[in-house]
Order: structure tokens, then C-alpha cells, then sequence
């Protein structure tokens, strides 16, 4: 019971009950929908990076190298579940998608980082470039996972730049304020993650924060293990949030409709500030310029479900755009000084609970209904920032997870995604596609699936040494 106390910042001394109350507290002050103002990102608020410049962003991606060349880029990458709804009781980085060359997860990430290491090293004529990879696991896969990267060498990546730890698990406890126990209560605790906003504690506690700074990293690219398409330290990226020296930035894809299940970017103000700071004919004296007091926007991700119809539906006469369009994807770059400030203070951090009245699977854990399920979020520290980059990229080139074993965010929409990207970077650097006949007597769509491993080509480019005038048939893996 004192360890839940401790979590929610309670007295040690805390009766479960005293617990429930707390936890039914934060439930309800989450439930209050109109008690802030959400504002939608505008402007100067978002870089849409299809709309930049060749030019402008080849001098972001290339001052994204250096920093890469210095050892200063580092990827924290959320590799904490079990691949249970893709029907593989396994860590989810281990899952091969059904690409031509069977690569699993982890296997695409550390190419990547090989790939940048590689351009990082060519363009400045060294041989020392180094992306430093820490992956936070469970208690349930951190040893597969630690195995998974032995046996496959680390993926040409070395150990020395790998650094593996764990996030949190936490007990349950039920209505009643009972700690749950195995085998009817006279086995161990059971337990459950804490939530992606664990991160900060296991950082902190694990030693790796102290390991960054050691190695005198600067950038930290936080990033989820199932979307392959990723672009994890995406020297663009970088680039651009160095040069405009902010303490956080995130890639977000524009939302696809008024419905679609995601959380947004946005400013938030909570009422009262707002209600405070009313316009001088609405006071009994109208304040100086220096006594009047803005409120305090807050930069936030707000869920689906916290917002009303209108907001979810609104559009921006201006662009014809959803104005509330700024979707997550889980790619977040903190700079090295934000990153300890959110260790320091992540104990302000709140537990989202919630209640679940049936029993459930979490992480390979059996769980009994009639319990709350706790966890933390990492956009929960984004408010703790003064200075935000918000980067809009294409969703068909940045973003696609592999969640489910069928329909939405399975793996063949994922494949059929990195198809229609494949096939468009091999006709753009002069290559050809040759479609089975199959499909086009039965007038199917074609599949013609040519794989080009990130060590090949990170993002499209430097192609066409590997495909110009050739033709390739489905099944091909490109090669250098």
C-alpha cells in the first residue's frame, strides 16, 4: 500500500481506502470537460514540411548530421508491449510484418540509425558518428528482448551504444482498496506498466539519463517501436528544432476526418485564467500594460474524447482545414535540458485511471475486474515547455502502426503502405515496376511489393546508383 501511497504522492501511511478516494479524485478532475479553453495551432505554431523549401530543409538535414557526426543524437524508443493483438506472445519488436527480407521491428529501427551513421560519417569524412539507442522495456520482455538483440549481433549496431531499461510496474488494487494478489490471494503482487510516462522515472532511476549526459548527448528522439514507418532520428528534424533552439519538438500528421480516434496538438488555458484576464470594459478599472496578465497557454495534447463536436468538426475558412488537425504519432525530440526537467518533476506528472470492470490481459498479466488500471502519458509533460517546434510531415511516408492482426493497423495495410512508398521513391530515381500479370487480367489492385532496406535509402534518397534502369518484379530486395 505505501508504494501506491508514494505514486500518488499520498502519505506513506495511507489506508487503501484513502487510495481509492484519490484515484476517484483524478478520475473525476479528468472527466471535467469545461474547464479549459483549447485553442487550435496556427501559423507560426506548425512548419508544414511539404511546404518548405527544398533548400531549407536540406540545411536542416544536413546541420542534423553534424550534430549526429558530434555523438550528440540519441533515440529512446518505447518497446515496452507484447506483440498479444498481432497474435504473437512475443516482444513486439521482434514481429516480422511479411516484408520480402523478414526483418523484424527492431531490425528497421537500428538500420536506420546504421544509415544515418554511415551518411553521417561520408559527409563529414570521419568514422566516428554514433546514435546512441535506448530501449525501454517491461519486467515481462525485457530478457527476450535483451536475447533477441544478442542473437541477431545488435544488428550491426554495437553493445556499447545499446542501453536497456525497464519502466515501472505497479500494483493493482481494486475497489475496495485491496492489492490484488495471484492464485486468490496468496500469491505475489500483481502488477502493471505505468503508462509510456514512466519513461521519465526509468531514465532517471536506471542510470541512462546520467549515460546521456556522460556521452554529452543533446537531442533525444522518443519514439514508438510499432509504427515501421518511422523516421527516428530524422536529421530534418533535428536540424530544424536546433536551429530554432526549442525545448521539445513533435512530428504530427494531418488528422484524415472530423472522426478519426486521435489525440491533437493544441494550446489549452484553463478557464478560470482566461475568465481572469477579462478586457478592460468588463473591469472596475482598467489596468496599466503592465498590470494586465495574459493567461498562460499551455501546450497540450488533447484525446478525441475531451473534445466537443464542434471543436472535432470545425474548419479553418483560411486553409479549408480541420482546424483541430495536428495528430500525434508518438515521435517527440526533447532537448537534453527539457529531458531533466521532466525527470526532475516527474513525480507532478498525473496517473490517468481507469476503471475496469471486467478482467483483462495486460502485458501478458491476468488482471480481475473490478479494479483501476493506472498509467502516465509522456504529452503530459509537454506543458512544462517554453519553446515548441510543431513539424507537420505526409502520413503515407511517416506513419503507419502495426497494432492489430487484421483491418486497421495491421500488417498488410502496413505493407501496402511501404508498397505505394517503395515504388514511388524506385520510379522517381528512374527505376521500373514490373506488375504480375495476375492482377492485371483480374483487374485486382496490382501488388508488387519491392523492399528497399533502410540501409539502402532512409528517406528516398540517393537511389539511383541501385535502381536506375532496372526493372523489378514483386518479391525484389534492393540492394547496394
Amino acid at each position: 500500500m505505501e508504494e501506491l501511497a508514494n505514486e500518488l504522492n499520498l502519505k506513506k501511511s495511507s489506508s487503501g481506502n484513502e487510495i481509492v478516494s484519490e484515484l476517484e479524485r483524478l478520475k473525476a478532475e479528468a472527466m471535467l470537460k469545461n474547464d479549459v479553453c483549447i485553442e487550435p495551432l496556427t501559423g507560426d505554431d506548425i512548419s508544414i514540411l511539404s511546404q518548405c523549401s527544398n533548400s531549407t530543409k536540406e540545411g536542416w538535414r544536413t546541420h542534423g548530421l553534424e550534430l549526429i557526426s558530434r555523438g550528440e543524437v540519441a533515440v529512446v524508443v518505447l518497446a515496452g508491449g507484447l506483440g498479444t493483438r498481432l497474435g504473437f506472445d512475443h516482444p513486439k519488436g521482434c514481429y516480422d510484418i511479411g516484408l520480402p527480407s523478414h526483418s523484424s521491428l527492431f531490425q528497421y529501427m537500428c538500420e536506420k540509425l546504421l544509415h544515418l551513421e554511415e551518411t553521417a560519417n561520408s559527409r563529414f569524412s570521419i568514422n566516428s558518428a554514433t546514435i546512441n539507442l535506448y530501449v525501454m522495456t517491461n519486467k515481462s520482455n525485457a530478457a527476450p528482448t535483451k536475447s533477441f538483440f544478442e542473437e541477431h549481433k545488435f544488428f550491426g549496431l554495437k553493445s556499447s551504444q545499446i542501453f536497456f531499461f525497464c519502466q515501472e510496474n505497479i500494483p493493482v488494487i481494486d475497489y475496495e482498496g485491496n492489492v490484488i494478489q495471484e492464485e486468490g490471494g496468496h500469491g505475489d503482487v500483481i502488477r502493471t506498466p505505468n503508462g509510456n510516462g514512466g519513461v521519465f522515472k526509468g531514465l532517471a532511476e536506471s542510470g541512462a539519463l546520467d549515460d546521456m549526459d556522460t556521452k554529452h548527448i543533446q537531442w533525444i528522439h522518443f519514439v514508438g517501436i510499432d509504427n515501421i514507418m518511422i523516421r527516428c532520428a530524422d536529421p530534418v528534424f533535428i536540424g530544424l528544432c536546433d536551429e530554432k533552439k526549442v525545448d521539445l519538438g513533435n512530428k504530427v500528421v494531418r488528422k484524415m476526418n472530423p472522426t478519426e480516434s486521435v489525440g491533437i496538438f493544441c494550446w489549452k488555458t484553463p478557464k478560470e485564467e482566461a475568465s481572469s484576464s477579462s478586457t478592460p470594459s468588463e473591469q472596475s478599472s482598467s489596468p496599466s500594460p503592465k498590470e494586465e496578465q495574459k493567461p498562460k497557454r499551455r501546450y497540450c495534447l488533447t484525446e478525441y474524447i475531451e473534445m466537443t463536436d464542434e471543436e472535432k468538426h470545425r474548419v479553418d475558412s483560411a486553409t479549408g482545414r480541420l482546424s483541430f488537425s495536428a495528430a500525434n504519432i508518438l515521435s517527440h525530440l526533447f532537448s537534453i535540458h527539457f529531458l531533466h526537467k521532466c525527470c526532475e518533476q516527474r513525480n507532478q506528472l498525473k496517473y490517468h485511471v481507469t476503471k475496469k470492470e471486467k478482467g483483462y490481459v495486460c502485458e501478458g498479466v491476468s488482471v480481475p475486474g473490478k479494479t483501476y488500471k493506472m498509467e502516465k502519458f509522456i504529452p503530459d509533460s509537454f506543458a512544462l515547455a517554453d519553446k515548441v517546434a510543431t513539424v507537420e510531415v505526409l502520413r503515407e511516408e511517416e506513419f503507419c502502426p502495426v497494432k492489430n492482426s487484421t483491418g486497421s493497423d495491421s500488417p498488410a495495410v502496413a505493407r501496402a503502405m511501404l508498397q505505394n512508398l517503395w515504388n514511388k521513391w524506385i520510379i522517381a530515381a528512374g527505376g521500373k515496376i514490373e506488375f504480375p500479370e495476375e492482377s492485371k487480367e483480374k483487374q485486382e489492385e496490382s501488388i508488387c511489393l519491392v523492399e528497399i532496406p533502410p540501409q539502402v535509402s532512409y528517406d528516398g534518397s540517393e537511389l539511383e546508383e541501385y535502381v536506375k534502369g532496372k526493372v523489378f518484379h514483386h518479391g525484389d530486395i534492393i540492394s547496394k
